[in-house]
């Protein structure tokens, strides 16, 4: 076997410009699905974050009928008594702060600008910020936080643009109250959020929970319970953990609670779509070594027949001299991951630490299901680094398996009469 190494890496550097080829083109491969795998396990744990963060909280616990009809937000399918399941949340160790989500025709007061639907929520600003960090998000200088009590909005970049309104103006919200009748809300801007969620930023808006209450003829109701628990937990334990410990409640039947994945289900579809792709581009990798590695070693076989008449002649069998070539295969492969690894591990360190702004590519594009804005970067992920190798330096000797074949079909005296 020693003898068949050797013989097949003597026959690397006979034909180097072939192998140099080959290789990069399988090294461009590897390191494309290096960087590609990294960068989208990035912005799925970013989402991940700023979905948690900014829209939805880590789960949250609504009425079955509200969820049911969760397109369209009907406050009259409320949770009338939130303090029960709020205690025995955070008696569990949960962090909670009761909300009201409700869809409003927001407009600039006096007519000018835009009018258009948005996503409000009445929320407790003393309970929310423990859950939420939009205190980091206030723009521009001098804006404030909610204060309870008082008929004040913040609202998302986008949706302060389109509306027309500023720091101190006046907006007006259209919607209806839990019996279904409309009315009116004014509401001064005290901040603009400027979030790496572009929901957020295009859609949303927020006011103190009490004012919404007061606006809608509530009283104490919610429509929402939002539960913060730490990301590295598995949130679809946790919500049944939730479910189970609200069982015994009164009422509790009427009650359910969902986590991140259920309230934006479209990123869970982002992220199988992503498992998706990073399974094409590794089968493209394949498809690079196989046509690669096959006209390579096709064209070695042809050059090469007398050579190979004259070691079969001299009693060299012939699986040894197909393991010459499956090995010169494997040495190929080897050279084109080796430089794949080193070319997307440079790849992800600039990823990893500087990384590139969608901001100008995202922040009009609406709901593409990834909740990141800014600077994107990338994870690193030694999983997909030691599979992309290790599949390439494989695949390579195995698709050398045909050409080799057709070499040993020939008679050792036909293979010597070769020119």
């Amino acid at each position: 076997m020693g003898f068949i190494i050797t013989l097949a890496f003597k026959n690397l550097f006979r034909y180097r410009r072939r192998t140099i080829i080959t290789a990069i083109a399988i090294a461009t491969g590897v390191s494309m699905y290096i960087f590609i795998d990294g960068w989208l396990q990035g912005a799925q744990a970013e989402s991940v974050r700023n979905l948690v963060k900014f829209e939805t909280g880590s789960a949250r616990v609504v009425n079955t009928t509200y969820w049911e009809q969760k397109d369209f937000l009907l406050p009259k399918y409320d949770i009338p008594d939130p303090a029960p399941a709020e205690a025995a949340l955070e008696k569990a160790g949960y962090t909670v702060a009761p909300r009201v989500t409700i869809f409003a025709e927001a407009s600039k007061t006096g007519g000018a600008g835009e009018a258009f639907t948005l996503q409000i929520a009445g929320i407790d600003p003393a309970r929310d910020g423990k859950i939420f960090d939009f205190a980091n998000a206030l723009t521009p200088k001098g804006a404030v936080y909610l204060t309870a009590g008082r008929s004040e909005i913040m609202l998302g970049s986008n949706a302060a643009d389109r509306l027309g309104v500023v720091l101190d103006d006046s907006v007006r919200l259209t919607t209806r109250t839990r019996d279904g009748v409309w009315t009116s809300l004014e509401t001064r801007v005290v901040a603009i959020l400027s979030t790496p969620d572009p929901i957020v930023n295009n859609i949303m808006g927020f006011v103190p929970l009490d004012v919404l209450q007061n606006a809608l003829q509530m009283g104490n109701g919610v429509t929402d319970i939002v539960i913060g628990f730490p990301e590295w937990l598995d949130p679809d334990k946790e919500t049944a953990a939730i479910n189970a410990l609200l069982a015994p409640l009164p009422g509790s039947s009427d009650y359910v609670a969902k986590s991140f994945n259920d309230l934006a289900p479209e990123f869970g579809q982002i992220a199988q779509s992503k498992s998706g792709g990073t399974k094409i581009i590794l089968f493209l990798i394949f498809i690079i070594a196989a046509i690669g590695i096959s006209n390579t070693v096709l064209m070695a076989v042809y050059e090469r027949v007398r050579e190979i008449g004259m070691m079969r002649a001299l009693g060299m069998k012939n699986g040894a001299v197909m393991w010459c070539f499956i090995v010169e295969a494997f040495g190929i492969g080897l050279v084109g991951a080796l430089f794949g690894v080193i070319l997307g591990v440079f790849a992800e360190l600039y990823m990893v630490n500087i990384g590139i702004d969608l901001t100008p590519m995202l922040e009009n594009m609406g709901n593409i299901g990834y909740r990141i804005l800014g600077v994107s970067k990338s994870l690193w992920n030694p999983d997909t680094i030691v599979t992309a190798a290790i599949v390439s330096i494989i695949f390579s000797g195995i698709m050398a398996i045909l050409p080799a074949r057709r070499a040993l079909k020939k008679e050792i005296t036909e293979c010597l009469r070769v020119k």
